[in-house]
């Protein structure tokens, strides 16, 4: 949660500002709760869409640019140090020019002089034309076989698919709206990136807490780039050869429980997945398989598990294509992971999978497909998207598969589950279901209705109380709108993202907004936060919110 001074909203932000202080000068301060991360991705490599077009997100989606968040700031102590009953000292109103700019591509003007045209012109003067390389981007860097692209060589503009301007030599045009690149002929070589965007609180990589582990006996590096690495660790650059490591390997120095093999990601490119199945009984069965912070790997294509005996770890990185596990694995845990959902990348459990146990945290995921086995799939703080409509900032159809389900069986009979905070976009088919805080879009059905628990949840407008477990707590029907309280009395309180108004809201973005205690954020608690921090900013006055002044995480 975020108390900052912009002007400005964001596509996904919370549709109301507050201005204390009555009749004091508007620019005085003014405090909007966002309840989205913007986090950077660095040196990503850009994902072709094909006819010289690029996208700057890692799976290919549009979405809007950002500016480069500014670093967390407190009031400092000795400000605020002073002898009981001395009162602060007064601060006149800020010149709108001095008001620290923390939005989207919307105030690319408020930031300096733009003469508008088929291609925007920056004034000499303009922080993006700057490029400062002290204080790294504003909002984007571009590099073209490793040669960055200055600021006088990029143009800020629309793309649309029809009816785009065509890129001068030596110039890429971006459209900051939709995220999308196109390079003249001449600019040659990887595109990769350096931006800023939101992401949805902490799940997925771009906001993965990842780390290495300094306590495994085998370390594999992934880098394409054949960067050097510390000695000791063996360092490839395919995702195949890592596993075909992996799988040879026959020892390790890893103390039990510990992982034996981590394959670590150590890039931002995009990675192919290996051709086929990833097969083997290897004598290591202990794997992980990470991107640390900062990196935001792609992995190309479907990826294949059919190891016997093996446990591993999936943790921060895009997967651009199926997980399929097969019948042999020990166990899979997902931490942190990205599914393009848009092209209906699916996670699928090989239905003779019967001793297989799968987890998922913090993951937004596509469509879940598994049978019965001897443990239930366990998910927390995940998106379970089956619908897969891509972010349309600009409108447009909404795209996606209307009727897919979120979750079902791969042949007959549906997997017990486990949830906890997760969004379920698509409807629910179960075996036996322990739910709590959960968002059901499309309804839950469980095929064992006489036991298991439903406790606080939103099951949907179309709900059949005897298709499930008696709910405790929970409420069938639309969701209220941001601000309603009449939730919170009865145990939780589910804001949506869009208001009101003539096109209806994507069901992601309305069942994923911030859950507050309900869906894929329940856990962060920043819906009632929020809440009751908008309750109480009317009687507050100018000089009891500072404009520098962050909770938590930036988040514009």
């Amino acid at each position: 949660m975020t108390i900052s001074t912009t002007r400005t909203g964001s596509p996904s932000d919370w549709r109301s500002s507050v201005t204390p202080g009555g009749p004091f000068h508007p620019a005085a301060v003014t405090a909007r709760v966002h309840p989205w991360h913007v986090l950077g991705y660095e040196d990503v490599e850009a994902a072709p869409l094909g006819g010289g077009r690029f996208t700057l997100h890692p799976l290919g989606v549009e979405a809007p640019l950002y500016l480069r968040p500014r670093p967390l700031q407190i009031a400092s102590d000795a400000e605020d140090e002073r002898p009981p009953g001395v009162p602060p000292e007064p601060r006149g109103p800020r010149e709108a020019s001095t008001l620290p700019v923390r939005a989207t591509w919307r105030v690319v003007d408020a930031l300096g002089d733009v003469s508008y045209g088929p291609v925007w012109t920056l004034a000499a003067d303009h922080p993006l034309a700057a490029d400062s390389a002290a204080e790294g981007p504003a909002l984007l860097r571009v590099t073209a076989g490793g040669n960055p692209v200055p600021w006088n060589r990029i143009g800020l503009t629309g793309l649309p698919t029809a009816g785009a301007p065509v890129p001068a030599t030596g110039q890429v045009l971006v459209d900051p709206a939709r995220g999308v690149l196109v390079p003249a002929s001449d600019v040659t070589g990887t595109l990769r990136t350096t931006f800023y965007r939101a992401v949805p609180g902490r799940l997925g990589p771009a906001a993965s807490t990842a780390q290495l582990r300094d306590d495994v006996g085998v370390v594999i590096v992934v880098d394409p780039s054949g960067a050097p690495h510390p000695p000791g660790q063996t360092v490839v650059a395919t995702l195949a050869a890592a596993f075909g490591v992996a799988t040879a390997t026959a020892t390790s120095t890893s103390e039990p429980d510990v992982p034996q093999v981590e394959i670590r990601l150590l890039t931002s490119d995009r990675l192919p997945a290996p051709a086929g199945p990833v097969t083997g009984t290897p004598a290591l069965t202990r794997w992980r398989v990470v991107a640390p912070v900062g990196a935001t790997p792609v992995v190309v294509g479907a990826l294949d598990l059919r190891l016997t005996g093996v446990q591993v770890e999936l943790a921060g990185f895009f997967l651009d294509g199926d997980l399929a596990i097969g019948p042999a694995m020990a166990r899979v845990d997902l931490v942190g992971l990205t599914l393009d959902a848009t092209t209906g990348g699916a996670v699928v459990v090989d239905r003779t999978a019967w001793t297989t146990r799968v987890t998922a945290t913090r993951c937004l995921l596509g469509p879940v497909r598994a049978d019965l086995s001897a443990f239930p799939l366990e998910l927390t703080d995940c998106v379970v998207d089956g619908f897969g409509a891509p972010p349309r900032p600009c409108g447009g159809a909404p795209g996606g598969t209307p009727g897919r389900a979120a979750l079902a069986a791969v042949d007959r009979f549906p997997p017990d589950l486990v949830a906890s905070g997760v969004t379920f976009v698509g409807a629910v088919g179960a075996g036996q279901v322990w739910v709590d805080d959960c968002l059901f879009t499309a309804g839950l059905r469980t095929t064992v209705t006489s036991s298991g628990c439903v406790r606080h949840c939103h099951l949907g407008p179309d709900d059949d109380p005897q298709a499930h477990p008696p709910g405790y707590r929970c409420l069938s029907g639309p969701l209220p709108r941001m601000g309603g309280v009449g939730l919170d009395s009865a145990g939780y309180w589910a804001p949506v993202v869009d208001g009101p108004g003539g096109r209806p809201a994507p069901a992601l973005l309305t069942g994923a907004g911030d859950g507050g205690e309900i869906g894929a954020y329940h856990h962060a608690r920043r819906g009632p936060l929020a809440l009751r921090l908008g309750q109480r900013l009317p009687e507050m006055t100018p000089l009891t919110v500072h404009p520098h002044l962050s909770v938590a995480h930036p988040e514009d």
